[in-house]
């Protein structure tokens, strides 16, 4: 597994000579990618296509330093290709979202084509998959950390990407929808996640996966399994269908095995622990006044990264009015109930329009409140310093409790 720093020294590496094969003290492989006109390997459907439409955010405080952060945002069509399962035989993970099959087949996730590896590069050059593919003449080749010599474990596996690894919100909508589709889960023998991280641990454990060895891909990339069974691309720009929608909401129904009764908080989800933790990534200045305000009108304060999956799920479930700054957190959305008001506080960020889905998808009345950032570039304006005015927080406070 690279990191961006490392596959960052891995592209002047390739630079220099194409067939490096270490880098410091980590070994690497290199393999051509084969890619057919169309993919021939067989898939199993888990979910149809599905078109629907989106929900526009119900009302806007404030305006956005940069108009781009609401493009895309508003009541429009949205369409979500049919989500398949593939299994390859002889497989082995090379990245947070990709696996190569025997002879060099990439599924990053979906197969890789003559069609669409045009698109897969632009996706590799934002560092962000844990493996470099380079293009020499009319070939492809996909670097990856690997053992000198690969292991091979005679395990029927199934693989839940996620490219963000680490990351709670990238769990919440792109790897929590596959672990809940997965058919036949008796079959598999072993588990392989990017990083095994305490909420994965606790979904799995949800469904059913109690026994089952999980490897993080940090420990087997490059290895051999018997079997790797991958999903088609469950990420679509945080849309989730009516039928992902069904699973997540059983999760914390009753008849879920995370039950609850709904109830009527009322919750302000700070991220005030992480302007401590992480100075340096979109701090509000102002959340303590900001905690203030709604704790002294019956909000209750939450620190979602302090509670475990089961008792966010918990949580959210029984929420009828969120508040928060935008984060990994407010995603807990999901599993409240349909028509449960929402706040969400942004600062300059690329994915409102990603938030705006989900909470659409989820069937939330939103809206967004934009703050106010410290001078910098777009690069920094990303993780800027950001004040949200008092005025503007009234006002979404009026607005939530009408």
């Amino acid at each position: 597994m690279l990191n961006p720093h490392l596959i960052a020294q891995l592209r002047r590496a390739v630079a220099e000579n194409p067939e490096v094969s270490m880098l410091g003290n980590l070994s690497l492989d290199r393999v051509q990618i084969s890619m057919p006109s169309a993919p021939s390997l067989p898939s199993v459907m888990v979910e149809p296509a599905w078109h629907g439409g989106m929900t526009g955010p119900r009302e806007i405080f404030g305006r956005p330093v940069d108009d781009s952060c609401l493009s895309g945002v508003g009541a429009l069509g949205v369409s979500v290709p049919e989500k398949s399962i593939y299994t390859v035989e002889n497989a082995r993970v090379v990245g947070f979202d990709s696996i190569l099959g025997p002879t060099g087949e990439l599924f990053a996730p979906s197969p890789t084509t003559k069609k669409n590896i045009d698109s897969l590069l632009q996706k590799n050059e934002t560092d962000h998959q844990g493996y470099l593919i380079q293009r020499s003449d009319e070939s492809f080749y996909v670097y990856y950390a690997a053992r000198p010599h690969d292991k091979h474990f005679n395990l029927d596996a199934v693989y839940f990407p996620n490219l963000e690894p680490g990351n709670y919100g990238s769990f919440i909508f792109r790897q929590l929808p596959q672990i809940l589709s997965v058919p036949d889960i008796d079959r598999f023998q072993a588990i392989i996640v990017p990083d095994r991280t305490p909420w994965t641990s606790a979904a799995l454990k949800m469904m059913g996966f109690e026994n089952t060895p999980v490897f993080s891909l940090r420990e087997v990339s490059g290895d051999t399994f018997r079997s790797i069974s991958l999903f088609s691309d469950f990420d679509a720009e945080g849309t989730l269908t009516p039928a992902t929608m069904g699973r997540m909401r059983r999760l914390a129904t009753p008849e879920g095995r995370a039950c609850t009764e709904p109830s009527k908080r009322h919750i302000y989800v700070s991220r005030l622990l992480s302007s401590l933790a992480r100075p340096d990534y979109r701090p509000l200045k102002n959340e303590m006044d900001i905690e203030a305000f709604f704790s002294e009108r019956g909000f209750e304060i939450v620190y979602p990264e302090t509670l475990t999956f089961s008792e966010q799920i918990h949580l959210f479930h029984g929420a009828s009015k969120i508040v928060g700054p935008s984060g990994s957190g407010m995603l807990n959305a999901v599993f409240s109930e349909p028509g449960t008001k929402i706040v969400d506080m942004e600062s300059f960020h690329v994915c409102v329009r990603q938030h705006a889905k989900i909470y659409s998808s989820s069937e939330k009345a939103y809206s967004f409140l934009f703050g106010e950032l410290e001078k910098g570039d777009r690069h920094s304006m990303i993780v800027s310093p950001w004040t949200a005015p008092m005025h503007l927080v009234r006002e979404a406070y009026d607005w939530i409790m009408d």
